[in-house]
């Protein structure tokens, strides 16, 4: 697919293509033609999907497994903040008596 990306360019620069808009997007968002062949093995995608629909899942897989990853950092520190509050409390008690 050799479609030509539409907007100006400056003198002497080559002409972008499609294909090539798609490798900077994949290369930047970390996804290989592997992950996105898996995809499309797991039901994901059909053959007649769009490249760009195929790079839109797997950035909303991405950014969900960040905000997971986030939560769970959170509860861990709640759970850290309790801790030590709870130690405070009894080392208060400890020394009032």
């Amino acid at each position: 697919m050799e479609l030509e990306v539409e907007g100006r360019r400056p003198a002497g620069r080559p002409k972008k293509i499609w294909s090539k808009v798609v490798e900077e997007d994949m290369r930047k968002l970390n996804i290989t033609e592997d992950i996105a062949r898996y995809s499309r093995k797991l039901g994901m995608l059909n053959d007649d999907d769009d490249v760009m629909v195929m790079v839109t899942v797997m950035v909303m897989i991405m950014v969900t497994m960040m905000m997971i990853v986030i939560v769970m950092m959170m509860m861990m520190m709640m759970m850290i903040v309790m801790t030590m509050m709870m130690i405070i409390i009894i080392t208060t008690n400890n020394n009032n008596d």
